[in-house]
This record gives C-alpha cells, structure tokens and sequence, in this order.
C-alpha cells in the first residue's frame, strides 16, 4: 500500500487496497484510467526517462560496494581490538609470572633494605 501511493502521488498509476480486497471491477477501473489518462502517461514517460538517466544500477553497485567496504574497515577495527586486548592479556600474564617468581613485595623491599644498611 505505501509503494502504491507513492506512485499514486508521483501521477504514475493508481493506488489500489490491499489485494485480498480488490474486486475485479475495481482493478479494470484502475487500469482503464491508466491506460485512458494522457496526463498520466505523459507523466511516466518524464519519470521513466529520468530514471533512465540516474544509472540505478551504478548507484547500487556504488552504494552496495561502500557499504561493504565500510562493514570489512569496521571488521578490520574490530579483529585489530581483539588482538590489542589479547596482547595486553598476555603482556598481563607475563607481568604476574614473573612478578609472582620474586620473592613477595614486604620480603624483596626487606632484603634491600638489609642491604643498604650493610653497605
């Protein structure tokens, strides 16, 4: 119904209810109108050519090509951020490895104080 209306408005064709609803009757109205109405094909043939003009299929195949170029950059970011994170979980594991393989912080600050008072 929305498309149908669009067209309607644009002075292409005919909107018609939704198709559990039409009659048979109401149909043939609507395509004698659009076949009768000068203004009408007059009308589609103007918005016919300027379509023709626009290169639709171009401007999709741009459009779609953007979109996927965006959506791989995006998916790009996104794997970079993993790995980022991952690196720094191990660069973390890395640290309490070896921080854990000192001896524990109170003994290790001990110890250098101990030897700073024989020194």
């Amino acid at each position: 119904p929305d498309n149908a209306r669009v067209v309607e408005a644009s002075g292409c064709g005919v909107a018609l209810p939704q198709i559990a609803s039409v009659t048979a009757s109401g149909l043939a109205a609507a395509l004698r109108r659009c076949a009768d109405d000068e203004a009408m094909r007059v009308r589609c043939r103007a918005v016919g050519s300027r379509l023709r003009s626009e290169d639709g299929l171009g401007a999709a195949a741009r459009a779609i090509a953007g979109y996927l170029e965006q959506t791989a950059a995006e998916g790009r970011a996104v794997v970079e951020a993993r790995a980022r994170a991952v690196a720094m979980r191990l660069a973390a594991q890395d640290f309490a490895r070896n921080f854990m393989a000192r001896p524990p912080f109170a003994q290790h600050l001990a110890a250098r104080h101990a030897a700073r008072s024989v020194a």
